[in-house]
């Protein structure tokens, strides 16, 4: 079904080609017209144009000049992965309300009022987040000598999960695994098989070009960390991209994930398109709650330690700059481990004590 959105233009490039922009941000759009991918790259520009238009010059000493001066930076410029710039950017939004407020007065007090404040707008996730983003812009501020006093966040602020929430980004079993794979059309199968048997995240996967594979591994820089992963193809994933490399050919230089129409996609269009299928599954009573894209590197992680391996070996293959990462993401392993352990150790039968 094509969806239409109002103020969206119909052009032609210097090639004959049709393509289309918006009249709002006055961009040019990239996911296929009418489709679900289209409809979130529109509000993804739209949202961006309307920060855009806020940004004027802000009393200097106030938070709001120190949120302008953050985002002069490298740290903001280069460093940061367009990902992590639109959630902190979504913080930004929310924390507008104080940008006039001088940062001498914004002490540990004021910080937790805030904190509670968006506990009780957006729960304890957002909160917390908040506070991250608070954090990082003063330590940046901090490092040039443009804030008054210390950090005002610190660890105790922040508001712990409560007991008995799921986990969070939990690992698929293989029968969740097999239900929703069965469901996605072919070039979604090729972003679940990445995500499972090579870890690659949702942002990286869109950005893969079909060069990154060279018939026996894949290989690419992960944006989240910049590191270069090189993998040998587990054997199911190199059927997978065979398969629809057979299906659909690319050039070097295509994405070898691909939408519908064989364009490119945007991490909005992506989840767009990702959890649609979630959706219908979900209604259907077809999978249980919980099952999210990244679940499926915690997945790998926890095949991974399930056959021996330890966290040196995890962080190599999710691309992990420290072990303790890779640590949390094999914790659901180490757990099963150690409760069979013990089990086993007063089992009579299993060889524990009599």
């Amino acid at each position: 079904m094509i969806v239409r959105i109002r103020h969206i233009k119909k052009a032609t490039g210097a090639n004959g080609e049709a393509y289309y922009y918006d009249r709002i941000s006055g961009k040019r759009i990239k996911a296929p017209y009418g489709t679900a991918e289209f409809v979130a790259e529109v509000a993804e520009l739209r949202k961006a144009a309307e920060a855009a238009k806020q940004e004027t010059t802000k009393p200097e000493g106030t938070w709001g000049w120190l949120v302008q001066y953050w985002k002069s930076t490298p740290e903001w410029r280069e460093h940061l992965q367009d990902s992590t710039k639109r959630d902190y950017q979504k913080v930004l939004n929310y924390l507008s309300s104080i940008d006039g407020v001088p940062l001498r007065a914004i002490d540990a007090a004021r910080v937790v009022k805030i904190r509670n404040k968006a506990y009780d707008q957006h729960k304890r996730r957002f909160a917390n987040y908040v506070l991250a983003v608070i954090s990082r812009a003063w330590n940046i501020g901090a490092a040039a000598g443009k804030v008054p006093h210390g950090n005002p966040t610190n660890k105790e602020q922040k508001i712990r999960r409560p007991k008995g929430l799921p986990d969070k980004n939990r690992p698929w079993t293989a029968a969740e695994f097999s239900t929703v794979f069965s469901a996605m059309p072919h070039h979604l199968q090729v972003a679940m098989a990445l995500a499972l048997w090579a870890g690659w995240r949702e942002g990286d996967v869109c950005r893969m070009k079909r060069s990154a594979y060279d018939g026996s591994s894949i290989q690419g820089r992960q944006g989240k960390t910049g590191d270069m992963v090189r993998l040998p193809c587990h054997s199911s994933l190199k059927a997978i991209i065979d398969a629809e490399l057979k299906r659909q050919p690319r050039t070097p230089e295509a994405p070898l994930v691909i939408t519908m129409r064989g364009g490119h996609f945007t991490e909005s269009g992506f989840k767009a398109s990702f959890f649609k299928v979630m959706r219908v599954l979900k209604a259907a009573g077809a999978v249980q709650p919980g099952l999210t894209f990244h679940g499926l590197r915690t997945t790998l992680a926890t095949m991974i330690a399930d056959a021996g391996g330890d966290t040196r070996d995890i962080a190599a293959a999710l691309g992990h700059a420290t072990e303790a990462m890779a640590a949390h993401y094999a914790r659901h392993a180490e757990k099963r481990r150690r409760a069979a352990r013990a089990i086993e150790m007063i089992d009579p039968g299993k060889g524990g004590e009599k």
